[in-house]
């Protein structure tokens, strides 16, 4: 997992995750139906249920470890390359920046 800054709580939103086609072309991809459905349909965490109701609705929410290590378990192994990279970068700014 990335190192998180202490200084901040870091939020994170999948209603625009950014990735590059195959010419490295960058856009944004919608993918919170898809994490949301991945979270609450393979985690056995009740927390992570709420969790995902709310990235459905394209809310921000919390980038807690829990969550962090929920998305690297059963998200990122069911998605295309593209979107994990995305994913993880998105995690990446969330952890030294705050929100994204």
């Amino acid at each position: 997992m990335e190192e998180k800054n202490k200084n901040i709580v870091p939020k994170i939103s999948f209603k625009s995750v950014e990735v590059q086609d195959l010419n490295g072309k960058d856009y944004s991809l919608d993918i919170s139906k898809t994490v949301a459905d991945l979270i609450y349909n393979k985690s056995s965490s009740v927390d992570m249920l709420e969790i995902a109701r709310s990235i459905n609705k394209g809310e921000e929410v919390i980038l807690t470890d829990e969550l962090e290590s929920e998305i690297n378990k059963n998200v990122v192994p069911n998605l295309l390359a593209f979107a994990v990279v995305g994913i993880q970068n998105k995690i990446k700014q969330a952890n030294s920046n705050g929100t994204v």
